[in-house]
C-alpha cells in the first residue's frame, strides 16, 4: 500500500463473513478472504505453484488497490451518482481520501498511467492539466523522484500556470500619484540620492526559485549581495532604515550561512546593524531528507522553522523624517517583543514565488517609518511591500527585473479597496 490508507477502522463485528472465493481448473477452493477479522486462510493441502500464483496476484492487486478502488468509486458516482455514496459507512472511511481516489481515477485514465511510478505521484499531479500531468509523470519514471521532490514540482507548475494565466489580463491604468513602479535592476535604481526613508524587501538567495527573470547564480550572490547593498543605501536618507528578510541558512548551491552573510555584506556596504526580528511562520516544506542523515548522527543538518529580518540605519538609528508617527501602543508591543509569529503566504497573488504575507511589511511600516514616508521595495515581486505601504498610507517605490511583476502588482492594487494614498 502506498500511503494513503482507506480504511480509518476495523469493520463492525456485527458485519457477517464475506469470502472471496479463488478456483483453480479443477474447482477446488485454495484459500478465503475473511473481511471481518482480516485474515486470509489457504487450505493446508495448497500447491505450491497454486501459492506462488495466487500470492504474486495478491501483491499486484496490493499494489494498484488505490486504482482499483477509484476507478470502482468512480463508476458508481457516474452511474448512480449520490445514492453510490451508500456504500461506504463514513465512521469507518474518510471522505477526502474516497473523493481523492475518485478525482485522481478520473482525471488519470487508465491508459496513462505508469506501472512504475507509484499511486501518490500520480495522485500529487492528478490536479494539474493533462500535459503537465505527463510532463511530470514522465520525469517519475525517468529519474525515480521522490513523492517529496515531486509534491515541490507540482507546486512550482501551480504557480507558473497561474503566473502566465494572470499575464494574459489586462494590466489597469492606476491613478496614484504616491505609487511609482517601474522596471529596473536593484544595482542600478533610477531614484536620486537620499530620497527613500524606509526600504523593505527580500531579495533573490541563490535558491533556484522560479522568478520572471531567473535566480541569481550561489556562487555571484555575495557580489550580487554587495552590488544592490550598496545602491540601496545610496538612495536612503541619513537616519533612514533597511529591513532584509531572509532565510537563516540554504542548503542549495552548498550549505551557507544566508542571514550571516547578508548582514556581513550590509555592514560592510556601509549599513550600521541595529537588531533582528526572528519570524516563525509555524510551517516548512523541508521534509526529512533535508534533515540530513535520517536517525543517524552522521551527517546530520539542522531546520529552523523561522526566516529573520535583519535591521539596519543609514549612520545613527534616528528618524529620518519629522512626519507624524501612526503606530498603535498594541502594535508597538507586538513589533518590539518577538519572536514574530505568523503564517507565511500560501495563496500568494498570482503564484508568484518566495512572496511573504502582507502582514509583515504592515508591521515594519508603522514601527519603522512615518505616515507620508518614503518606502522602497527594489525587488518587487508579488507586491506585498506595495499594498501595505499604500494601505498605511506612505508613498511608495517598487522596482523589478521582471516585467510581469509590475504589471502583476497593478493588477493587485486595483483589487485593494482600504489605500491611503497621502
Amino acid at each position: 500500500m502506498d500511503d494513503t490508507d482507506l480504511r480509518r477502522t476495523s469493520p463492525s463485528t456485527e458485519e457477517s463473513i464475506r469470502s472471496l472465493v479463488e478456483q483453480v481448473p479443477n474447482g477446488k477452493v485454495w484459500y478465503t478472504v475473511d473481511s471481518t477479522h482480516l485474515a486470509l486462510k489457504f487450505r493446508e493441502d495448497t500447491p505450491f505453484e497454486v501459492w506462488q500464483a495466487e500470492t504474486r496476484t495478491l501483491l499486484e492487486v496490493a499494489r494498484g488497490i488505490q486504482w482499483l478502488v477509484g476507478d470502482a468509486l468512480a463508476f458508481g458516482e457516474d452511474h448512480w451518482g449520490e445514492d453510490a455514496a451508500q456504500v461506504f459507512n463514513f465512521e469507518e472511511y474518510t471522505f477526502d481520501t474516497v473523493d481523492r481516489m475518485v478525482r485522481t481515477s478520473k482525471a488519470i485514465p487508465p491508459h496513462r498511467r505508469r506501472p512504475s511510478v507509484g499511486y501518490t505521484v500520480h495522485d500529487a499531479v492528478a490536479r494539474l492539466p493533462p500535459a503537465q500531468q505527463e510532463e511530470l509523470l514522465a520525469h517519475a519514471e525517468a529519474t525515480q523522484a521522490t513523492l517529496e521532490e515531486m509534491r515541490g514540482m507540482v507546486r512550482t507548475t501551480r504557480r507558473r500556470l497561474i503566473r502566465e494565466s494572470a499575464a494574459r489580463q489586462p494590466v489597469p491604468d492606476l491613478a496614484l500619484p504616491a505609487c511609482t513602479l517601474q522596471v529596473a535592476d536593484a544595482r542600478q535604481l533610477p531614484l536620486d540620492d537620499s530620497c527613500v526613508d524606509l526600504i523593505i524587501t527580500s531579495p533573490p538567495y541563490g535558491l533556484d526559485v522560479d522568478y520572471g527573470q531567473g535566480d541569481v547564480d550561489p556562487e555571484s550572490w555575495l557580489d550580487f549581495m554587495e552590488a544592490w547593498l550598496r545602491e540601496a543605501l545610496r538612495v536612503t536618507k541619513p537616519h533612514g532604515r533597511l529591513a532584509l528578510n531572509t532565510p537563516l541558512d540554504t542548503t542549495k548551491g552548498g550549505l551557507r550561512p544566508t542571514y550571516a552573510n547578508a548582514v556581513i555584506s550590509a555592514v560592510e556596504m556601509g549599513w550600521t546593524y541595529q537588531s533582528t526580528i526572528v519570524w516563525h511562520d509555524n510551517s516548512t516544506t523541508k521534509g526529512n531528507r533535508a534533515l540530513g542523515s535520517v536517525d543517524s548522527a552522521a551527517r546530520p543538518f539542522h531546520v529552523s522553522q523561522v526566516e529573520m529580518i535583519a535591521l539596519f540605519s543609514k549612520g545613527e538609528w534616528g528618524p529620518s523624517s519629522d512626519n507624524p508617527d501612526d503606530i498603535t501602543s498594541q502594535d508597538w508591543q507586538t513589533a518590539g517583543r518577538g519572536p514574530w509569529t505568523l503564517p507565511g503566504e500560501t495563496h500568494a497573488w498570482e503564484g508568484f514565488p518566495a512572496a511573504f504575507p502582507v502582514e509583515i511589511p504592515r508591521r515594519l511600516l508603522h514601527y519603522l517609518s512615518r505616515l507620508g514616508d518614503h518606502v522602497l521595495d527594489p525587488f518587487l515581486g508579488s507586491g506585498s511591500t506595495a499594498v501595505a505601504a499604500l494601505a498605511t498610507g506612505r508613498r511608495f517605490t517598487g522596482t523589478d527585473l521582471d516585467p510581469e511583476a509590475i504589471n502583476s502588482t497593478q493588477r493587485r492594487l486595483a483589487t485593494v479597496s482600504s489605500l491611503k494614498v497621502p
